[in-house]
């Protein structure tokens, strides 16, 4: 929470998971997050590259017909996103919880985590929120719905995939990533000495949060529990 509220992405699936598992399963967690940043920033970098042959957000006047159906877009794909996010993230909460849940429970702990969102939502994201308002055009529904469709389609590939966790805050980082490459790339104003920093300020935040989790699970396997402390 501390490093969130200083806008540092920190992947929980690291922070939380691996406390409850061998460093084995910690370094392929990791490598399938380095994957899925790879894969994100490749298919972002590509659909962007011909999307900016057609749209330019910032020039763009939207028809007022259309305006309805990119906004109920932006709803839609932010719900199949959720759904896709949720499949990977859940199991961050399930970890604390009971193997069987009755309704009782199970609406306490739903009720608690709508309460929650809700106050995210209230706070408009928080601090974290500025990488991604830091990009180019994000606030405009039609990249916004575009961003949904790409990062629900990556993390449905590797639920697909395995059933190891990774870290889906890797996997938006490099979709936004490739996203500022493609951009820059097709926009001669656009200049890569402005995207570099951009992207390695946020490569440099992902990297802290990593360590500090991985800092994290080898105290717990090498210091507190050979110790006897838990």
């Amino acid at each position: 929470m501390v490093l969130t509220r200083f806008g540092i992405p920190v992947s929980t699936t690291f922070l939380v998971l691996s406390a409850f598992a061998s460093t084995v399963i910690l370094e392929k967690m990791l490598m399938k997050s380095v994957v899925g940043y790879g894969l994100a920033a490749i298919a972002a970098y590509i659909c962007w590259i011909i999307i900016s042959k057609f749209i330019n957000e910032k020039l763009d006047e939207v028809e007022d017909k259309w305006i309805g159906f990119w906004r109920n877009s932006v709803w839609f794909t932010s719900g199949l996103l959720w759904w896709a996010w949720l499949s990977h993230d859940v199991a961050n909460i399930a970890v604390y919880l009971p193997r069987q849940l009755d309704v009782t429970l199970l609406l306490i702990v739903l009720g608690y985590f709508t309460v929650l969102l809700f106050y995210i939502f209230y706070i408009h994201g928080g601090a974290i929120q500025k990488v991604v308002l830091e990009k180019t055009g994000t606030r405009y529904a039609r990249s916004a719905t575009i961003i949904n469709i790409i990062y629900a389609g990556v993390l449905y590939y590797f639920k697909e995939l395995n059933d190891l966790p990774m870290s889906t805050t890797w996997v938006f980082v490099g979709l936004l990533c490739g996203r500022e490459l493609a951009i820059a790339s097709m926009n001669s104003d656009y200049k890569f000495k402005y995207v570099f920093p951009l992207i390695g300020k946020d490569f440099l935040k992902m990297t802290l949060g990593l360590t500090v989790s991985v800092a994290i699970v080898l105290a717990i396997h090498y210091i507190i529990i050979p110790n006897g402390f838990f």
